[in-house]
């Protein structure tokens, strides 16, 4: 299966080319709003979560290297309620993102566990 990539992120690193754990990280406040990326050819939250570890693969990460960056990726977004504020991120904002931030974070709990 060819893979589009759109959005998608790479440092270089040594000579070569690797996908970047993150990049233009910005969710959608309003879920039920279409978007125009998917993963994988996903556009629904669970199966974009089912995604990921097919989309890691196929960029030549193996299955555990995969788990343990997705793993290290959920504890450090764990605390971004607690981390927002510090960063000058005001409660109304900080509740908007809410739901979309914590929905997304519970699919790809729910995928890896």
């Amino acid at each position: 299966m060819a893979t589009t990539l759109r959005n998608h992120g790479f440092l270089a690193e040594h000579g070569s080319w690797r996908l970047s754990p993150a990049f233009d990280v910005n969710p959608n406040p309003d879920p039920s709003r279409p978007r125009a990326t998917s993963i994988m050819g996903a556009d629904a939250l669970t199966d974009e979560a089912e995604a990921l570890l097919p989309l890691a693969e196929e960029c030549g990460m193996g299955a555990q290297q995969t788990l343990e960056r997705v793993s290290y990726i959920l504890a450090t977004m764990a605390g971004w309620r607690d981390a927002a504020p510090s960063r000058s991120i005001r409660e109304q904002e900080i509740g908007m993102m809410a739901e979309s931030i914590d929905a997304r974070l519970a699919a790809v709990t729910a995928v890896v566990s």
